[in-house]
């Protein structure tokens, strides 16, 4: 305190802009401090997002394969269930074979008859 009583008043508003310019300074290089580290998260989060959207788009790419096969396979399997069942048929065909046949040549007949 002595030694600022001592200056001038050109001198103490000299130190005053000083100090300030000084505190200004400083509070600039933490104001680039911290806009550095939020840029910084910045581009961690925007890494984080875009490995968020690859992973989905490979989500639903690979949802899209699944439903394609499980279409191939229920056709498949349509298609052999209608397979089994006309070999059904046939095996129980084939275990009434003298009726079978014997109906069969009635109802010849009698379409033989009609025409």
């Amino acid at each position: 305190d002595d030694l600022y009583s001592e200056l001038t008043r050109e001198e103490r508003l000299k130190a005053a802009q000083e100090d300030r310019a000084a505190r200004e300074q400083q509070e600039q290089a933490e104001r680039e401090a911290l806009l550095a580290g939020l840029e910084r998260e910045r581009g961690r989060y925007a890494a984080a997002a875009q490995e968020a959207v690859d992973e989905c788009e490979a989500q639903v790419q690979r949802q899209r394969q699944l439903d394609g096969e499980l279409d191939a396979e229920s056709e498949q399997t349509e298609g052999l269930v209608g397979k089994y069942r006309r070999k059904k048929q046939a095996l129980s065909l084939l275990k009434d074979r003298d009726a079978n046949m014997a109906s069969l040549q009635a109802q010849s007949a009698e379409s033989a008859k009609v025409l």
